[in-house]
């Protein structure tokens, strides 16, 4: 499978990278809190309101395999400073149809990757997100 990685800047002035601060998965919404690396004090949050429909969090020491072809194939510049991505043709989104036989196959989904420091989310979701910045 031949991932297209593209970052994804749906807000103007984001940081480069973020660190995870909370996941919060309810019935009804999904959201991330991040908070810039350089000033934890400047927090950002994703919602999806619609929800999700699956998402893992991996330690970024078990995911050094994807973040070497990452860099074999766009270099570190590309993910190694920035944190939103949108990923296509997705390796995941195709274990998920697998898993589901198929069903997933029928809806038109997003992957969403989040490159923060020490720790990666991916989540599939059908809406896009939306970024504000907390008062």
């Amino acid at each position: 499978m031949n991932e297209i990685w593209t970052q994804w800047k749906s807000v103007e002035n984001l940081a480069q990278q973020y660190e995870i601060d909370s996941v919060v998965d309810t019935m009804d919404s999904f959201k991330i809190v991040l908070s810039e690396m350089d000033n934890p004090q400047k927090r950002l949050e994703v919602c999806f309101d619609s929800g999700v429909d699956a998402y893992r969090l991996t330690d970024e020491s078990y995911w050094l395999n994807s973040l070497n072809k990452l860099d074999k194939k766009y270099g570190v510049d590309f993910y190694g400073y920035w944190t939103f991505f949108k990923v296509e043709n997705s390796a995941y989104l195709s274990w998920l149809s697998k898993e589901s036989f198929e069903i997933s196959d029928s809806r038109a989904f997003v992957h969403f990757a989040f490159l923060a420091v020490n720790s990666i989310l991916e989540v599939i979701a059908h809406d896009d997100a939306r970024i504000s910045v907390p008062n």
